[in-house]
């Protein structure tokens, strides 16, 4: 005899579930690039780069945690597989932040997770009178073209984000069309669309967003 089968999870809970693991997972990163920073100013005050491989590490491990956010994770039954997330529309069209959410996912793809020959490269060098083989291999410098304060800036704009829209689906509040909770008004600035009820006049977006998170949404 067959078993029964088991309730099933709707789909505005498992997304609920998705958006606030991903926005723990860019709370993380936000930690690890933290850290960096405190060791980069160590670094600076004693003129030399004694943390070097310490930095390296913790922003890999903000890269993978960032970019856990953006990519399929297995929920099962109980979260969505990934929230799809209007990048531009929550970045405000800002081209600095949408370029470094691109860098962040390309180095997670090519480099950290995968060894993408862009950026892990290896070469035989011949030398005349050596014995042996000699290679020149390249090194993944992971803080190379990247403004950690802007990293820091979007990790917790993204986590915000992510919090609110699991806020959003746990009240039954659901903007139907994507994962972007913040649009423009007529006069051109962008604002957070959400019931007077909870959040009071409209103000600025980043702003209104942070402290609705920070302040309002309880679990």
């Amino acid at each position: 005899m067959s078993e029964a089968p088991g309730p099933t999870v709707p789909l505005q809970t498992m997304e609920a579930n998705r958006c606030i693991v991903s926005s723990l997972d860019c709370s993380e990163a936000g930690e690890y690039l933290k850290a960096l920073s405190e060791l980069h100013e160590l670094d600076d005050e004693a003129g030399n780069s004694r943390y070097f491989v310490h930095r390296q590490g913790l922003l890999l491990a903000a890269i993978v945690a960032y970019s856990r956010a953006f990519t399929k994770s297995q929920g099962g039954e109980n979260a969505v597989r990934k929230f799809a997330v209007d990048i531009d529309s929550v970045v405000a069209d800002d081209r600095v932040l949408r370029d470094l959410h691109n860098l962040i996912i390309e180095k997670r793809d090519k480099a950290a997770a995968h060894s993408d020959w862009k950026y892990r490269q290896s070469e035989r060098v011949e030398m005349e009178r050596v014995s042996g083989v000699l290679r020149k291999n390249s090194v993944v410098n992971y803080q190379s073209g990247m403004d950690i304060a802007a990293f820091q800036r979007l990790a917790k704009l993204m986590e915000d984000h992510f919090r609110f829209a699991g806020y959003q689906r746990d009240i039954g509040h659901v903007k139907p069309s994507d994962g972007a909770f913040y649009q423009a008004n007529g006069a051109g600035a962008f604002v957070l669309r959400t019931p007077a009820l909870l959040i009071g006049a409209s103000a600025d977006w980043r702003k209104a967003g942070s402290e609705f998170c920070q302040k309002r949404v309880v679990w």
